[in-house]
């Protein structure tokens, strides 16, 4: 014998508890404030000393502004980064000028203005030809005319007002680039002494060689000297050892991290501080903070200041409570799960023909879902289905009643009522409209959206998917080894004009009223129709659906 059960479980209330949340340091200034009209505040912006998690504007806000520029500098201060990053490279006359490559022709038009002097290397080219080039227009047309910046012009902007990121990408080009870096942050009048003190400059390197006896023995203390590992690059642990003898600060790629358990653990074991690169959404965010990254690259800056400010990084959600109603009804044929709370569904529906209960799902819950539904103003997205005000249990558990569902938003509901026995189940609904719909109506009607790979009907067993054609007395879903059956009872809806519709996933849907264009649905009672819900344990069974459709009709 079957049992027919409701059971309450814990969730859809959210209980969120607040862990420690780490948050980078306070903002200069407002939003929309302009960064030159900045005071020159004592802060901890930038500090890559504090233990915070820090926020690296990637080539400035790269994705708002031409990346590389001072827009972009200008626009990763306002939207409070803690570091701005950018790329250094050695002019033919030894100016440093800001450029992601080691040439011209990727983010200027330099092939326009210098047609005749490719590769375009910017070692090629003085600072005065550079000066010429313009570095906004190909980003977007109201950045034409912007300059490739310097990197004496870069500090002279940020100043205290951000940390500094000094990426040198490509230092074996560059004789002599380590005293030309020290040069031009010694040029900005009373910039080094209060940035070394705060420790607010990194540089950084992929050439760690470069990085640690060529710069650093040129860099004073207080400038953070990072190594860099890129995306499939993973550093073993002699050469982390190796470089924590320099620095306690690395950078790798986001996938390095994720995918390395024993690089994070040898990152935390040696006490490394580490940024990961370039996170422009916040789930790989979220992922950066649970690895305990310190610092992390965007393009992005405002998206992660969000998550910062309003606690979302630290904070810890526990799981959901569920208080939707489940009801429940298994045989050894079928187990059927329909929920009522927040809507109304057959939520799981699984099937063994020989009875033994080893239940095999056939919903597929991609499409609609295995509801009623109404289509009002269009065929689809369907209307979301409500709670019922009533649920009734018959005391015998063979009997269930769903009454009133509403269609949410129109005048529209439904009463679904279900009988239960140990091979099938029957189910029936009645439409009750109170009023005239917001739009015309174009379908209603109810689906089962089952997975298997086949479907038809009792005129062709095996149809192609995605037809619509009048109602049939039965229809399946099917493969060679499960044939899934909703047999009609013969007159039992209001409409004449009952049409089957089968997209990708249903393998039934009743639609009585479904006109293109819609139509007036008239205040009244409608028979919703009755079907019976069955399976047989052989693939295209028409034999077993012919039997369930005679059954059900005598």
């Amino acid at each position: 014998m079957g049992s027919l059960t409701a059971s309450r479980t814990l969730g859809r209330g959210l209980a969120v508890a607040l862990a420690v949340i780490v948050t980078s340091a306070s903002a200069y200034f407002a939003a929309g404030a302009s960064p030159d009209r900045a005071t020159e505040k004592p802060s901890k912006r930038g500090d890559t000393s504090s233990g915070e998690i820090l926020i690296a504007a990637h080539r400035g806000s790269s994705a708002m502004a031409p990346p590389n520029t001072l827009p972009a500098f200008s626009l990763g201060i306002v939207q409070d980064a803690d570091l701005i990053e950018f790329d250094l490279h050695l002019t033919a006359d030894d100016e440093i000028v800001l450029v992601h490559d080691t040439v011209l022709d990727t983010t200027t038009n330099v092939r326009e203005v210098y047609p005749d002097r490719a590769p375009w290397r910017i070692r090629d080219f003085t600072l005065e030809e550079i000066k010429q080039l313009d570095a906004g227009a190909s980003f977007n047309p109201r950045f034409a005319g912007e300059q490739v910046p310097t990197l004496r012009e870069a500090i002279e902007l940020i100043k205290h007002r951000a940390g500094v990121q000094l990426d040198v990408k490509s230092p074996h080009l560059y004789p002599g680039i380590s005293e030309r870096i020290m040069e031009e942050l010694e040029a900005v009048p009373g910039y080094l002494p209060a940035a070394l003190q705060r420790g607010s400059i990194q540089v950084l390197a992929f050439d760690r060689e470069w990085l640690f006896d060529d710069f650093g023995q040129v860099a004073p203390d207080g400038i953070t000297l990072v190594p860099m590992w890129g995306a499939g690059s993973v550093p073993s642990r002699d050469a982390l050892e190796a470089a924590r003898e320099y620095t306690d600060w690395m950078i790798t790629a986001f996938d390095n991290v994720a995918n390395h358990p024993r690089l994070r653990d040898d990152l935390h074991d040696l006490g490394f501080s580490f940024g990961l690169y370039t996170l422009n959404d916040a789930e790989r965010m979220y992922d950066a903070y649970d690895y305990g990254a310190a610092a992390i690259a965007t393009d992005y800056p405002t998206t992660l200041r969000e998550l910062i400010d309003h606690g979302l990084l630290g904070m810890e959600f526990e799981p959901p409570v569920d208080d939707r109603e489940d009801i429940v009804f298994e045989s050894g044929h079928y187990r059927v799960v329909i929920t009522t709370s927040p809507d109304t569904r057959i939520e799981q529906l699984g099937f063994d023909p020989a009875g033994q209960g080893q239940y095999r799902e056939v919903l597929n819950h991609t499409t609609r879902g295995t509801v009623p539904f109404v289509g009002i103003g269009q065929f689809s997205p369907v209307l979301p289905v409500g709670e019922p005000e009533e649920i009734v249990l018959s005391d015998d558990g063979r009997d269930l009643a769903l009454r009133g569902i509403p269609m949410l938003g129109e005048p529209i509901a439904v009463d679904w009522t279900f009988r239960f026995e140990d091979e099938w189940f029957d189910h029936e609904m009645t439409w009750t409209v109170d009023g005239a719909t917001s739009e015309p109506v174009y379908q209603v009607g109810w689906g089962i959206d089952a997975g298997l790979t086949r479907l038809g009907d009792n005129d062709v067993l095996d149809r192609e998917r995605g037809h619509a054609r009048p109602f049939s007395d039965w229809s399946v879903n099917w493969d060679d080894n499960l044939t899934v059956v909703a047999a009609y009872e013969n007159g039992s809806a209001w409409a004449e004009d009952n049409v089957f519709f089968s997209t990708a996933h249903n393998f039934v849907a009743w639609t009585p009223l479904w006109e293109s264009g819609g139509r007036d649905w008239a205040v009244g009672e409608y028979d919703g129709g009755r079907w019976r819900i069955g399976a047989s344990g052989t693939g295209g069974d028409e034999a077993y659906a012919n039997q369930l459709h005679a059954d059900l009709n005598n």
